[in-house]
């Protein structure tokens, strides 16, 4: 299913991150520590609409782009989807 979506060229399929294993970036080398943020939201209207999940995910590169570490990614618990279905709809 994921690979006819992508074939459509309407959809972007986004996979789970695999994890791996750190390795040393070589000596002298210059490192950044990131944090990717995903939320999962009812629509796009921030001002009305809620966030219904987000994740974080720590990890750290070089100023090339190379990953040398990804962390373990922290998930908050779910809150409960509001009662109003109009508000659950997604746009």
């Amino acid at each position: 299913m994921a690979a006819a979506l992508e074939a459509s060229g309407r959809y972007r399929v986004l996979r789970q991150v695999e994890p791996c294993a750190a390795v040393e970036p070589p000596p002298g080398t210059p490192i950044r520590t990131g944090l990717l943020i995903d939320l999962e939201t009812t629509a796009l209207d921030p001002a009305a609409d809620e966030i219904l999940e987000w994740t974080m995910l720590p990890f750290t590169c070089g100023l090339d782009g190379t990953l040398y570490a990804i962390g373990d990614g922290v998930q908050p618990a779910t809150p409960a989807l509001p009662a109003d279905p109009a508000r659950r709809s997604i746009a």
